[in-house]
């Protein structure tokens, strides 16, 4: 079956016009009746253009979420993975420095397999199926959409785990909005982002915005001990410039053209040398493994949204998406007095393709589906010894056609039921997924829900084809089959919060896995294999109350995970993140006012180390990681337009790792201000 004549019939349907009025607003009153303030306050009366949600997949922007601006900026994270602990099922590996590309988790499943969306669109990396979640700003992110379970596949290929959708913040302005974040901490580690947004033409909004980060490093001994005077393995110089043309053609069309660009520039210096490192946490005396490595990325990703609303009901909501990622990654480590290994490492990706979606609503129901066609290609160099002078060169190309449905149907009001499914043909290799689900609410307070699914994870180019001198394969890699299984109960407290403990189980056969190895000359490298089967079980629950001022959030995940009846500790059994705060006002409201303690604590384990060349982790045999407790205390203090924001991570001065051998920090203050300017 081909189905890319089914997505182009299915682009030219769904934007036939119309002559039809639209009644009523999605989820709201009839936006042709009512003039639609801007984002500034300012009133357009002449005519109602603006058509919210254009990026959500949940068609709709819930101001109340945990994930959505309005409540951002009453945190002290820096970025999205200081709140991943915040999503039931979902850890995050740190690497203990600012902009590093730490390894997401969700419901037993890595980041290759938990996609990164934008406003819909597709963010992994085409070649290794990875993000770094430091690359996304937050003050672009209107709202995060959490799509777990039986959902993740429906939205995403190749998303078993779980897709997060970062719906960024449209601007309907007729005044000027600028708006500045500041964040610095020490090792001269500095955050600036700005944006400027206004509408140029009656219906036609421009918005501009940069993000940079700046940081020396931790390891003062990376910068002394090289025979080069000035190694690179400690520096940070991430840009990202965002800019967009938003076109309210009606009040039935929108369109959003977006350019995305991002540059990284990453000391990935491999962690710290235990060998010959006395104290591992002394970031002065540290020998690093790799002083000199270093990685440039640059990548643009160009998007062109349209949201219509082209029939009788104006909760059919029609989106299409076009988009096209451009990437380059440069890696070199020209060693140390250690060793006269040099390695250089250059590859590009292109990814090109088109996502359209249709939404019914209505009292009974809630129904998406959709067609995607998708075209990517990589070529790289390979790798480069400076003795043998030996390189490879190799490319690859491959086309993905999708349909999807999912659908939550609502038969009586004490019951939900949830289907999805999607199909794949990944050249020419057809996969289908499927899910099912059933929620019921017995008594007021309480729900009761379970879920199965199954779906597939294709390999990424680099699991597959990537041809390098540190990568070993013994067989051609098959696409993994994920079986998943979810159960649980909610205790809904009415506005006091929202208790919710779930049990789950995955099993994957023909897991892709990552095991060391070593080339010869001795360096690192991985053997990249299939394992008949894995299995991870476990329990993720979660705590939102509120009680007058005080609010306590909290998150538990305990995890099993066997390969071949062996358990292996590649992640913690148990991780645990709290956070007590207190806010109110003060001085007859001028200050508005919020402190908090967190705490973040994982078990024992063996643990995943990164490979800074090939940008995977890999299993770590050679030292046990132990448990740890850390402690944080934040304020923000909002005073006009200015959220000023304090924290004192690491309180009681820990030693602690969570991915092997990356320290992270000891007791750290930070400084931050976000300052919203009119006119």
């Amino acid at each position: 079956m081909h189905l890319r004549p089914i997505v182009l019939l299915g682009v030219i349907l769904l934007f036939l016009p119309t002559t039809k009025a639209v009644s009523q607003q999605l989820r709201g009153p009839d936006s042709t009746k009512t003039a639609r303030a801007d984002s500034s306050a300012a009133e357009d009366t002449l005519r109602v253009r603006f058509i919210p949600a254009i990026g959500s997949l949940h068609q709709g922007i819930d101001s109340s979420s945990e994930f959505h601006s309005s409540q951002f900026i009453w945190s002290d994270a820096t970025y999205f993975g200081n709140l991943l602990w915040k999503l039931p099922g979902f850890s995050l590996r740190d690497l203990g420095e600012p902009g590093k590309p730490g390894q997401f988790n969700a419901w037993g499943v890595d980041w290759r397999g938990v996609a990164i969306l934008m406003d819909g669109r597709p963010m992994n990396d085409p070649i290794t199926g990875t993000y770094n979640l430091y690359d996304i700003p937050m003050e672009f992110v209107e709202q995060v959409e959490d799509f777990s379970g039986i959902s993740s596949s429906a939205e995403s290929w190749n998303a078993p785990g779980a897709a997060l959708n970062f719906v960024t913040r449209q601007y309907n302005t007729l005044r000027p909005i600028t708006k500045v974040r500041y964040i610095q901490a020490p090792n001269n580690d500095l955050m600036s982002d700005g944006l400027f947004t206004q509408n140029i033409l009656r219906g036609l909004n421009l918005m501009f915005g940069f993000q940079r980060r700046v940081s020396d490093g931790r390891f003062d001994g990376a910068r002394t001990t090289s025979a080069a005077p000035a190694p690179q393995g400690a520096i940070v110089n991430n840009w990202n410039v965002r800019t967009r043309l938003r076109y309210n053609f009606s009040d039935r069309l929108n369109i959003a053209l977006t350019d995305f660009y991002t540059k990284d520039i990453n000391g990935l210096n491999g962690g710290v040398d235990i060998s010959r490192t006395p104290n591992v946490f002394d970031d002065v005396g540290a020998f690093v493994n790799s002083p000199n490595a270093l990685e440039t990325v640059s990548r643009r990703d160009v998007s062109l949204l349209a949201i219509g609303k082209f029939f009788n009901d104006s909760t059919s909501i029609t989106q299409a998406n076009a988009y096209y990622t451009h990437l380059l990654r440069d890696y070199s480590n020209s060693g140390s007095e250690f060793t006269q290994l040099t390695i250089s490492d250059s590859h590009y990706a292109e990814l090109r393709g088109m996502r359209v979606q249709q939404s019914f609503r209505s009292e009974f129901h809630e129904t998406e589906f959709g067609v995607q066609s998708e075209h990517s290609q990589y070529a790289s160099n390979g790798f480069v010894d400076s003795a043998a002078q030996a390189g490879t060169v190799n490319s690859a190309k491959r086309t993905i056609a999708s349909a999807f449905l999912a659908s939550t149907l609502h038969p009586t009001e004490y019951t939900n039921v949830s289907i999805s499914a999607r199909f794949d043909e990944f050249n020419n290799q057809p996969a289908s997924s499927i899910g099912a689900g059933l929620k019921l609410f017995p008594v007021t307070p309480l729900g009761i829900f379970g879920e199965y699914g199954r779906s597939y994870r294709f390999p990424t180019f680099q699991e597959s084809s990537w041809a390098d001198s540190t990568i070993f394969r013994s067989s051609a890699i098959e696409k993994e089959k994920h079986t998943f299984y979810r159960a649980g109960v909610e205790f809904h407290l009415g506005d006091a919060g929202l208790l919710s403990v779930a049990g789950f189980d995955r099993s994957i056969e023909n897991a892709i896995m990552f095991q060391p190895a070593q080339t010869l000359y001795g360096s690192q490298a991985v053997r990249i294999l299939n394992i008949p089967k894995t299995h991870t079980r476990g329990i993720a629950a979660s705590l939102n109350a509120q009680y007058g001022p005080f609010a306590f959030e909290g998150t538990l995940l305990y995890t099993r995970y066997t390969e071949a009846d062996t358990i292996k500790l590649l992640s913690p059994d148990l991780v645990m993140s709290g956070e007590l705060s207190y806010r109110n006002k003060f001085f007859k409201n001028a200050l508005d006012f919020k402190i908090g303690i967190r705490s973040h604590f994982m078990d024992a384990q063996h643990g995943m180390t990164l490979n800074p060349q090939l940008m995977l982790y890999r299993e770590y045999t050679d030292t046990t990681v132990n448990s740890w407790t850390r402690l944080d205390l934040f304020a923000i203090l909002k005073i006009g337009d200015a959220y000023i924001t304090l924290s004192y991570e690491n309180l009681l001065n820990a030693n602690y790792f969570i991915t092997p051998v990356y320290p992270m920090p000891d007791r750290t203050f930070r400084f931050g201000i976000n300052w919203v300017f009119l006119d």
